[in-house]
């Protein structure tokens, strides 16, 4: 399964990178979303596409990072998943753009919804690596994210940036006293992997704060709906998949 994540993430990773460097002005510009004068072409590639090179990196490198941590073992619905990220939350992210941000930009690219896809799917896959390991229930652990999605959403409009780091705080206390107390199944899975499993769960949590903090903006242009849609439909479409 490492192989074909590793191979997966070099193939996006170069598509990304030869699109930025390599891809002629003319076609492009053609490419990028104008929400004035939007086209089929520029719905999907304007999601492959950055303003300049900080833009690609900070696209490229936490999608490489959310992959790495990803805890997938089902080849079929990794590649499922993946393939609808790519093809499909393009379309999603642009639609939502045009829908609901047209007022604040002229402009739309970036792979940030699409990363944010990758994110949810991360934090599905970090439930079903529960349900599977620690024989916990799929509909709880689930729910459990939904409802720290919801509080995340709440205290990031009281308090931003504040509730981030409250939010790690106690997590961290959480993972503490979790495998203090669950020394058997610490056991079962290794000291290597119990930290991999923390970690992702860390993650988690920034991924829900960023999609839902209204503070984000990417090369001045605030894209906050978009990575909302993205990180929702990363969630939904893996739990789709496993129940439908």
């Amino acid at each position: 399964m490492w192989v074909d994540k590793l191979s997966f993430i070099i193939l996006v990773s170069l598509v990304l990178i030869i699109f930025h460097f390599f891809l002629p002005i003319q076609l492009r510009e053609k490419m990028v979303l104008d929400v004035r004068q939007q086209t089929l072409i520029s719905i999907f590639f304007s999601n492959y596409l950055h303003a300049d090179v900080e833009h690609l990196i900070v696209n490229v490198l936490p999608y490489i990072f959310l992959m790495i941590f990803t805890l997938e073992t089902d080849k079929k619905r990794f590649y499922s998943i993946s393939i609808v990220n790519l093809l499909i939350v393009p379309i999603i992210a642009s639609l939502v753009v045009l829908f609901l941000d047209s007022g604040k930009i002229e402009t739309y690219e970036g792979f940030s919804a699409v990363l944010f896809a990758f994110g949810g799917y991360m934090i599905y896959g970090l439930c079903a690596y529960l349900k599977k390991s620690f024989n916990f229930m799929m509909r709880y652990s689930f729910m459990a994210i939904l409802i720290l999605n919801f509080l995340i959403w709440y205290s990031v409009t009281l308090y931003g940036f504040y509730i981030l780091v409250a939010l790690f705080i106690l997590s961290l206390i959480f993972l503490i006293l979790f495998w203090s107390f669950n020394k058997r199944i610490l056991g079962k899975i290794g000291k290597g992997m119990a930290l991999f499993v923390s970690f992702s769960f860390l993650l988690a949590i920034c991924i829900l704060y960023a999609a839902l903090s209204k503070s984000i903006v990417t090369s001045g242009q605030i894209v906050t709906d978009a990575h909302l849609a993205g990180c929702v439909s990363g969630l939904i479409s893996p739990f789709i998949y496993d129940n439908f």
